[in-house]
């Protein structure tokens, strides 16, 4: 798994020779050796939405002298944080029992490898412009990674839903039926209706645009919002959705 050996290389950088165990401690088990063991991993979640995965890894230094247990415990995190690739450190716990120091660490994947949901000739693109230029907040879809994302400036998720389509009879050109969750997130737990109010002026704002209007026959929406999460890493994090529902030709 990806997450273990991130964190196996760091540790082989910061302490060469020692040996490490991968979840199975029972083959060619020494001392002094690492053993590193995934107790959880989970995605985290934003208004029922999925974004980064967390990961929670137990390292255990398995040491023959408590000076020796007792330093690796207390010096660990420092040295190995910095040198694992494509995972931030969220925190961690230590703990020593019976000559192993237990190091448990929650991780968040970042650096995803993202799907492109984007062509320039897609409603989807068009949206994302056009909800950029009238917001001037950022705009992605729904695979970004936040961890790179500053929550305090606020960011917009697409998140294609439903796409229907039938034949007019008429001139038996195609009617589409799209649903979309345009949602707003930002760090602002304790000011949450200003957020809301300006939320529902850039929705007006949207469908008002006379460039996005030539995209469709008829657009609209029915906003909620949520704050607090259950997911305590963005429990701080105000939603707003507006479920959208556009007509195209």
């Amino acid at each position: 798994m990806k997450v273990l050996n991130n964190i196996a290389k760091a540790i082989t950088k910061n302490y060469p020779g020692k040996k490490i165990n991968i979840n199975d401690i029972t083959q060619g088990f020494t001392t002094p050796s690492f053993t590193l063991q995934l107790v959880n991993h989970r995605d985290t979640t934003i208004a029922g939405v999925k974004f980064n995965k967390v990961y929670t890894v137990d390292v255990i230094y398995h040491g023959e002298k408590d000076k020796d247990i007792f330093q690796v415990a207390d010096e660990l995190i420092d040295k190995i944080t910095l040198d694992i690739q494509d995972f931030k450190v969220l925190n961690y716990e230590i703990e020593i029992i019976d000559k192993e120091a237990h190091t448990v660490i929650e991780l968040m994947e970042c650096n995803i490898k993202k799907v492109n949901l984007e062509n320039d000739n897609s409603f989807y693109s068009k949206l994302k412009k056009t909800v950029e230029k009238i917001s001037q907040k950022k705009c992605d879809f729904i695979n970004i990674d936040l961890t790179g994302v500053d929550l305090k400036q606020g960011i917009f998720i697409i998140q294609p839903q439903d796409l229907s389509a039938e034949t007019i009879s008429i001139n038996h050109k195609k009617q589409y039926d799209r649903t979309i969750n345009l949602i707003y997130l930002e760090d602002n737990y304790s000011n949450i209706m200003p957020s809301i109010i300006w939320f529902e002026k850039q929705m007006k704002l949207l469908c008002e645009d006379l460039e996005l209007r030539k995209s469709y026959i008829n657009m609209d929406y029915s906003v909620s919002f949520n704050y607090g999460n259950d997911d305590e890493i963005y429990n701080a994090i105000v939603n707003i959705n507006a479920e959208i529902t556009v007509k195209e030709r």
